[in-house]
């Protein structure tokens, strides 16, 4: 390692990136993680448990989702360093049109089996207190 090739433009850069990621991991905090907070000082806190189980479906979907396209991420960082622009937008198209496949097919999955899925979950002692129960 060349000591030389730190300088203080390159000290300057790095900190600019890392304090702008950190401001949008606290945003995606903020944004997935007040809700709760919100639910119990405007509604009530006994309405918090039913909206985290949903919370957690959609989290542990968000996950399949974003571990599918993760892949995607390496062969389009290729293909933008290597300048091909038609082949980079030919796969956006195509894993769009796949991740969007994935999400319809697991919101389907929840529409049909999501009583099942919250009696295994939660328990027959909670479900019935759950707002969606009256579907």
């Amino acid at each position: 390692m060349n000591i030389r090739l730190i300088t203080f433009g390159r000290i300057r850069e790095l900190f600019g990136f890392s304090m702008r990621s950190l401001l949008v991991s606290l945003g995606d905090y903020l944004r997935f993680y007040s809700d709760s907070a919100v639910i119990a000082s405007v509604l009530s806190v006994g309405l918090v448990t039913p909206f985290n189980v949903a919370t957690r479906l959609i989290e542990c979907f968000r996950s399949v989702v974003v571990a599918a396209g993760g892949p995607v991420l390496g062969a389009m960082t290729e293909l933008d360093g290597a300048h091909r622009q038609k082949d980079l937008q030919a796969l956006l198209l195509r894993s769009t049109r796949l991740l969007a496949l994935l999400s319809i097919l697991g919101g389907v999955l929840l529409l049909v089996d999501g009583r099942p899925l919250l009696h295994l979950w939660v328990g027959r002692n909670l479900y019935p207190l759950t707002p969606w129960s009256r579907f």
